[in-house]
C-alpha cells in the first residue's frame, strides 16, 4: 500500500511531490489515515513572504521537515522554505494568498529564494481563486470545515471572515435553524454595489413566505442596503434596494423555487442600477416572468460595508435552510457566467 502512495506520486510527474509522500509514510503511525499531499504552487524565484505573517516558523533542515512541520498544524495552510536560510515559515492561506504571487518589489516581500507549498484545502481554493477571481470579490463555499466555510475563496487582501452565530456546518453547507442561526461579515470594501451588482446563492430551504437570504447594510448605523429575500409568497425571488439606489427597486419573482425542502436553488440577482437593468436568476437563467416597483423602505443613503446572511440585522426573518455557496460581485454577470459559478461550487 505504501508503494502505490508513491507510484501516485511518481506518476504525477512531480518528483519533489513524490519526496513529499516519502516524508508522509516515514513518519505516520497510520498511513492510511495520514495521506496528505502538499503541493508546490510556487517555483524557485528571489521573492519570499515575510515570515514576521506566518503563524509557525522554525530553522530546518530540508522541505520535507518543513512540510513534517507544517502537517501538525490545522486550517488553510501554505508552507515556505526559504533555501537560503533554511528557514520554514507556515502560515494562514487567506492572509497572504494574494501575496503569493505579486511583485518583488511589495512591501511584504524581501529578496531571497523561496519555494512556496499548499496543503490540500488550501491548494483546491488556489484553484478555485484562478477560475473565479476575475469575476467576483467575494465567494464562499460552505461545508463541514467551518474555517473553510467562513473563508473568502478570493484573494483580494479581505481577510475578514464571516461571522457564525448557531450555524451547524455540514458536508451540505451552512445549515441556519430559523430560531438563532445568522452570519454576519463586516467590513468589506466590496459593500458599495452603487456601480453593479451581481449576488448568488446555492441553498435549500424551508419554503417561507418571508425569510432573508443575503442583506448588505451600514456597519455603523445598521441602515439596510439592498436586500435577496424570499417574499412575498413561498416560492418568490425578492430583490430590493433602499437609498443605496436612485430610483429604488423593489423586483419579485413568481413562485418558482421549489416547495422540497430537500432540493437546492441557484438564485441570484445581477444588475446594473444606473442604467436600471436588473435580472434575477434561477436553476440556469434569468427569470422573464418578474413585478418591479419602487421600494418605501429606508429613509438614508447608507454606506454598506457589511453583510448579513440568513437573516434581516438583528435577528429578524431568519432563514431555515442550508447555504452551500455566495457569491458577491461589483458589477453584473452574464447568464452564461453565472451558470458557470453555479456549476464550480455544487
Amino acid at each position: 500500500m505504501h508503494h502505490a502512495l508513491i507510484l501516485h506520486c511518481l506518476i504525477s510527474g512531480h518528483a519533489l511531490l513524490a519526496l513529499v509522500c516519502l516524508v508522509q509514510l516515514a513518519n505516520c503511525d497510520s498511513c492510511s489515515a495520514n495521506r496528505i499531499l502538499w503541493h508546490p504552487v510556487q517555483t524557485h524565484q528571489s521573492v519570499c513572504i515575510n515570515k514576521s505573517l506566518s503563524v509557525h516558523q522554525q530553522r530546518v533542515q530540508n522541505v520535507q521537515e518543513c512540510i513534517l512541520r507544517a502537517n501538525k498544524l490545522s486550517g488553510l495552510l501554505v508552507a515556505q522554505l526559504n533555501a537560503d536560510t533554511r528557514q520554514c515559515s507556515v502560515f494562514h492561506y487567506q492572509s497572504v494568498c494574494h501575496l503569493i504571487d505579486a511583485a518583488a518589489s511589495s512591501a511584504h516581500h524581501t529578496q531571497h529564494s523561496c519555494t512556496v507549498y499548499a496543503n490540500p484545502s488550501a491548494k483546491s481554493r488556489i484553484e478555485f481563486h484562478k477560475k473565479l477571481s476575475t469575476k467576483f470579490q467575494g465567494v464562499w463555499v460552505m461545508s463541514d470545515d467551518e474555517d473553510a466555510s467562513k473563508s473568502n475563496l478570493v484573494c483580494n487582501g479581505q481577510t475578514q471572515q464571516w461571522q457564525a452565530i448557531n450555524v451547524t456546518f455540514t458536508s451540505e453547507g451552512a445549515k441556519f435553524d430559523g430560531t438563532s442561526s445568522k452570519m454576519t461579515l463586516e467590513n468589506v470594501n466590496f459593500g458599495d454595489l452603487s456601480l453593479g451588482l451581481t449576488w448568488l446563492l446555492r441553498l435549500k430551504r424551508q419554503p417561507s413566505s418571508y425569510q432573508a437570504f443575503l442583506e448588505n447594510f451600514d456597519c455603523d448605523s445598521d441602515t439596510i442596503g439592498a436586500h435577496l429575500f424570499e417574499w412575498p409568497l413561498q416560492g418568490k425571488i425578492n430583490f430590493g434596494t433602499t437609498k443605496q439606489f436612485t430610483p429604488t427597486k423593489d423586483i419579485y419573482s413568481t413562485a418558482i423555487m421549489t416547495s422540497d425542502p430537500n432540493q437546492f436553488v441557484n438564485i441570484g440577482i445581477t444588475a446594473v442600477p444606473a442604467s436600471e437593468l436588473y435580472n434575477l436568476y434561477h436553476n440556469g437563467g434569468f427569470v422573464t416572468d418578474v413585478t418591479t416597483g419602487s421600494h418605501n423602505c429606508g429613509t438614508t443613503n447608507p454606506q454598506p460595508s457589511c453583510f448579513s446572511l440568513g437573516h434581516r440585522i438583528p435577528s429578524q426573518n431568519l432563514l431555515t435552510g442550508t447555504v452551500r455557496a455566495v457569491g458577491i460581485a461589483n458589477f453584473s454577470l452574464t447568464e452564461a457566467e453565472i451558470s458557470r459559478f453555479f456549476d464550480l461550487v455544487k
